[in-house]
């Protein structure tokens, strides 16, 4: 029965510091990721097409513009226009796209993407002003340490359920005596 016992601590002393880990690092995140506008969520681009959108923005910090897109072998192009239709950005790229936009903090913009490849792409678009997306080595750390604490807590998980289930035969043990 003791060492029944002893599992389920283990695995409680696990799954505290775990749960600790990850809901300190999730609020950090929330309370340093201030989305501006999801700007294109899912949007389906065949190839030679585009997708446009107007956004408003204000913001006190440097905005950074955030694009993924799937398939990742897709070349497209992205372009920031300003309400007088003066070309502010333009730049080809692959899958993914995250740069600030020195300079922009309000006003209204037309975002472009254009599909130049032979395929269809489906695009998502952030616009933030989070400085943690600025410093990618910094959310590439914090993903580990996210990762860390997740494992923890599956481990944790895990172990609780074994020191249950070992303080159940134990117990049936101990009854057939």
């Amino acid at each position: 029965m003791k060492r029944g016992l002893i599992v389920l601590v283990i695995g409680i002393g696990l799954l505290l510091p775990s749960i600790a880990i990850v809901g300190a690092l999730a609020s950090f995140v929330d309370e340093n990721f201030q989305t501006t506008g999801i700007i294109m969520q899912g949007v389906s681009i065949e190839s030679s097409d585009s997708a446009s959108f107007e956004v408003s923005l204000f913001s006190e910090d440097e905005l950074s513009l955030m694009i993924a897109a799937f398939p990742r072998d897709v070349p497209m192009v992205v372009q920031l226009i300003d309400q007088s239709g003066k070309k502010i950005l333009e730049s080809v790229f692959n899958a993914e796209y995250v740069e600030p936009l020195p300079g922009i903090r309000e006003g209204v913009f037309r975002i472009t993407v254009i599909n130049i490849g032979d395929k269809p792409v489906v695009v998502n678009s952030v616009i933030s002003a989070d400085p943690l997306i600025r410093n990618l080595d910094f959310v590439s750390n914090l993903a580990i340490i996210i990762f860390v604490g997740m494992s923890l807590l599956l481990i944790g998980v895990v172990i609780i359920i074994v020191g249950g289930i070992i303080l159940i035969l134990d117990k049936k043990r101990l009854k057939t005596r």
